[in-house]
């Protein structure tokens, strides 16, 4: 569980990624997470290749990462094709920023 020094950094996310709060954020990932292959283009999305995620560091650190570095974390660029992250890999995902937007104070 993250403290409450980790809380202040939910809200200092949103802003590095453009949004001017926590719910700003968790209402724009909801729409994107919504979104379907047809409404994307190629050119809107991340290459996969291009992203770099520490292991080694905590889950909900490495999702913060995550979300520095693409369009939309539920789908990515990879060989000209749209890909969208696997049930078990949205599970985990969807898992991890609950708990990030549930310590930074919104009911999720």
């Amino acid at each position: 569980m993250m403290n409450k020094t980790e809380q202040l950094d939910v809200e200092v996310v949103a802003k590095e990624l453009g949004y001017r709060n926590v719910q700003d954020l968790y209402q724009a990932l909801g729409r994107m997470r919504e979104k379907s292959i047809e409404e994307l283009r190629n050119e809107d999305l991340t290459d996969l290749c291009e992203i770099e995620i520490d292991e080694s560091f905590p889950l909900t650190d490495q999702a913060v990462l995550l979300l520095k570095q693409t369009t939309n974390p539920f789908y990515y660029q990879y060989e000209g094709m749209i890909v969208k992250v696997n049930e078990p890999g949205l599970r985990v995902l969807n898992r991890i920023l609950d708990e990030i937007f549930s310590a930074g104070g919104l009911e999720v």
